[in-house]
């Protein structure tokens, strides 16, 4: 059977073809104004979100309190101002701060502040202790590890001042600039007295090789020295890179002409230096401490240089500070500085930065890097396990997404290449 064509019937299906589009069209454009009030309602919803997550920091910000006891550079201080209360009391006594400490979550701290036992014991809710610098000498340690309280502090700010300085001591000792300077400013011109040596193919003795005593190996290799290195910790293909030569102790201060100290005062390195090691000592070898004071024994280092068994010897670090009191003020072949190695804006700027960014860090609940009472892990250690700290860490992802309840307790299990590892006391610490 044929059907009979009818062309405006064609038509009139087209238009109605053209209406259903239309009407789907319309439909579709419906759907698509649904979907963008649908989205619309959802980025209101994440707005919201967002802003009760900005509500709950800006809550959070005025429940955490961190005490700045000692002055720091502005720029840390802005570092922590977006989540914590700021407190500066730059001249804090003691005893103010023993009856304060029980208020802040934390407290930052650079040399002036002593951070006692008696102040650990007396805080309610600190959480962290932040040294803006180095050394922790002025902080309890063991006190504040018994207490699950963090002593951060900054390793890295300081290296380049610290070396520019041991660098600037060596150059005055050798070339005699302080003495030279003191004389022509009393009238004098005694070009024959400042008679100096060179560096150039000398050999210098490093005695510690952390982040300064690598600076200053890369600094004396521009004045053409050798360098030996006596540090327990170094690896060989560490010691390959940097081109120095690792010595035990008696080598390196029997055979240097310019020796530097870069370690922080333990009872193993109390009195390092003492008359048994200046005995060893070439007649012309110059000695500077950067570090601590008393890791040198000040009175032998008075007698040796008095006696001019050494030549001379640069000091920015004392046993006690100031040292009024010392013989060595009476020496003219010492070059001595107010503990100011440390003591630039770049310096100061970097150390306050990095322990208020680590303060961040622990109030936001990731992990800061700077906590000197953990686990310390020398390189050859490190390099050993740093493959597992990965595969662990993705063990624990797994298990805090699969687990029930709260988990209150793991036991691990270690054997195989790791169980013989030849410090295995890391693994339980």
């Amino acid at each position: 059977m044929e059907v009979p064509i009818n062309l405006n019937s064609s038509t009139s299906y087209n238009n109605n073809n053209n209406n259903n589009n239309n009407n789907n069209n319309n439909n579709n454009n419906n759907n698509n104004n649904n979907n963008n009030n649908n989205n619309n309602n959802n980025n209101n919803n994440n707005n919201n979100n967002n802003n009760n997550n900005r509500r709950t920091v800006a809550g959070e910000k005025m429940d955490k309190k961190v005490l700045i006891a000692d002055q720091i550079n502005e720029k840390g201080i802005d570092e922590l101002k977006d989540i914590v209360e700021v407190i500066p009391n730059f001249t804090i006594s003691n005893e103010e701060l023993l009856e304060a400490i029980k208020d802040f979550d934390a407290i930052i701290v650079r040399s002036r502040t002593k951070v006692t036992r008696e102040i650990i014991e007396a805080s309610d809710k600190l959480r962290i202790i932040a040294r803006a610098g180095v050394g922790v000498d002025n902080v309890d340690v063991q006190a504040a590890t018994e207490r699950g309280i963090m002593v951060i502090n900054a390793p890295e700010s300081t290296s380049i001042t610290v070396a520019e300085h041991t660098m600037g001591l060596i150059l005055a000792l050798s070339r005699k600039i302080a003495m030279a300077d003191n004389s022509v400013k009393n009238g004098n011109w005694e070009k024959g007295r400042f008679m100096g040596v060179e560096l150039n193919g000398k050999t210098l003795g490093v005695i510690g090789m952390g982040r300064i005593g690598n600076q200053v190996v890369t600094r004396s290799k521009a004045f053409g020295m050798d360098t030996l290195v006596y540090d327990p910790y170094i690896t060989k293909k560490s010691a390959l890179e940097l081109g120095v030569t690792v010595v035990d102790l008696e080598t390196l201060i029997k055979e240097s002409d310019v020796m530097t100290i870069h370690v922080p005062l333990k009872p193993e390195t109390k009195y390092l230096i003492s008359k048994s090691q200046f005995e060893m000592m070439k007649e012309n070898v110059f000695i500077v401490n950067c570090a601590r004071g008393g890791i040198i024994n000040e009175d032998d280092l008075y007698n040796a240089l008095s006696n001019n068994q050494i030549r001379g010897a640069g000091l920015d670090v004392f046993e006690n500070e100031p040292p009024k009191n010392s013989k060595l003020l009476e020496l003219d072949n010492v070059v001595l500085t107010p503990h100011i190695a440390a003591s630039t804006k770049e310096a100061q700027r970097d150390a306050a930065i990095i322990v208020c960014n680590e303060i961040k860090k622990v109030f936001k609940g990731t992990s800061p890097k700077n906590v000197i009472n953990m686990p310390v892990l020398d390189p050859e250690t490190s390099s050993l396990i740093k493959p597992y700290f990965t595969l662990i860490e993705k063990i624990g992802k797994f298990i805090i997404q699969t687990a029930k309840g709260n988990i209150n307790e793991i036991d691990v299990t270690y054997c195989g290449a790791l169980s013989e590892i030849p410090k295995q006391d890391i693994l339980t610490r």
